[in-house]
């Protein structure tokens, strides 16, 4: 089975770590499975416009106009494909996502999504046009983020593109809870993955059990549940 990975982060020189787990996710998926895996990266950060920030703009906007389309293996399961695109908020012209050239992607046999927008809302355009299926995996909480919200309602926007999905995936259960509460639709839940070759528990014999959180101190983020 051919799979199309469309994560809506995507790390870059300037900001290495965003969506970077994204990116362990695919590896771990190749190194693991049996499938094949496109991984794609449309500069989901690096060429991403903003009006409230002028200058990172400009950069961005600059970097696009230098950037050309390439494959780049990652793994001998896993293709990277790098094909730019300018892209902004998605309550302008859905983020400029119409105009990605949905002919320059391999044919799969099914898309996984990354987050509902941008990840999902491309998804949806893959799949209509290959005639496939997609899934969506949710990470961002809470739910919906300001940007889908409407009057207190979740945008269109992101509610149909959820709709659509066969599977939608919650890596909480509170994120799960959310989602039902927002759209109807049930998520399942798959907690991330965790790399248990790396994270390897040390051996503790005796005293109180120390854990380490790296993270923003912020409610979203559960850090007050350690307490």
């Amino acid at each position: 089975m051919k799979i199309l990975i469309i994560p809506s982060w995507y790390p870059y020189q300037a900001n290495p770590l965003a969506g970077r787990f994204f990116v362990d996710q695919a590896l771990a998926l190749a190194r693991h499975g049996s499938h094949e895996y496109y991984l794609l990266d449309f500069g989901q950060n690096e060429y991403q416009l903003s009006l409230r920030k002028p200058w990172q703009s400009l950069r961005h906007l600059k970097h696009y106009l230098k950037a050309d389309a390439s494959t780049v293996s990652r793994h001998e399961r896993l293709q990277e494909l790098k094909l730019p695109l300018l892209s902004w908020t998605s309550r302008f012209r859905k983020g400029n996502l119409d105009a990605f050239d949905l002919s320059k992607l391999p044919k799969v046999d099914l898309v996984y999504a990354q987050v509902s927008f941008p990840g999902a809302y491309l998804a949806s355009r893959v799949a209509r046009a290959q005639g496939i299926e997609y899934v969506v995996a949710e990470h961002s909480g809470p739910f919906p983020l300001a940007e889908f919200s409407r009057a207190g309602k979740l945008a269109p926007l992101v509610l149909h593109t959820l709709k659509e999905a066969k599977c939608v995936i919650a890596v909480s259960s509170s994120l799960q809870e959310q989602i039902l509460r927002n759209t109807g639709i049930s998520a399942r839940l798959i907690p991330n993955m965790v790399d248990c070759d790396y994270f390897v528990p040390a051996i503790k014999e005796k005293g109180v059990l120390k854990l380490f959180s790296m993270s923003p101190f912020t409610q979203a983020k559960g850090v007050e549940d350690f307490s």
